[in-house]
């Protein structure tokens, strides 16, 4: 079951092993251990926080629900997008079912016409396949007045090979960067493979 403990098994274990991480580590985990890592979002802020993203972060649960990685762009050791659900806040890391109900309101709202601006927003976010968003807010009448966000967020193959759809740990520290990162599978517990992999 993916709950607190498990997430809190895997901060444990990442930064155990983060405590002895060298400099090539560092640019792997911030997709800047290949000429193709390297190029990707090079001349954003955010780029050039990813190490500080890794060594002062926290891991969540976010939800991963829409992904390109059937798009002939997935390639070789190409990023492809994704877009995730996450929050900070304590019932979503006890329990990251409660991204469920969240997921049918919005997918019964794409089937209509927004009402209001922030709705306008949303569905251009989610239905835009060049949409980029970061720590956007999902609109409360959604969430049941929780805070929850989405973002987009590159899957590096190298990273995980085997992703799919669902539960995964991200990485995230909103005062340094707004770009939020998923932990590479190298560094998760047998406990979270086995419910992952399943």
């Amino acid at each position: 079951m993916m709950d607190f403990k498990t997430l809190r098994g895997l901060n444990e274990h990442y930064f155990e092993a983060a405590s002895t991480f060298d400099k090539e580590t560092w640019k792997f985990l911030s997709g800047k251990d290949t000429p193709r890592g390297r190029m990707l979002g090079f001349l954003t802020p955010e780029y050039y926080q990813r190490e500080k993203l890794w060594q002062t972060g926290t891991l969540v649960w976010g939800y991963a629900f829409k992904s390109y990685m059937d798009n002939a762009m997935t390639a070789g050791d190409r990023a492809f997008p994704s877009w995730v659900l996450f929050s900070p806040t304590t019932p979503f890391q006890e329990n990251p079912q409660l991204y469920y109900p969240i997921l049918d309101k919005i997918s019964a709202f794409l089937s209509r016409k927004p009402k209001n601006k922030a709705e306008r927003a949303l569905k251009i976010a989610l239905e835009g396949e060049l949409s980029e968003p970061q720590y956007m807010e999902i609109p409360t009448e959604f969430t049941d007045g929780k805070l929850v966000y989405l973002s987009m967020v590159y899957v590096r193959p190298t990273h995980l090979p085997a992703f799919h759809l669902g539960v995964l740990p991200l990485m995230i520290n909103k005062s340094v960067t707004h770009e939020v990162m998923y932990l590479p599978d190298r560094y998760w517990t047998d406990e979270f493979k086995a419910l992952y992999y399943k």
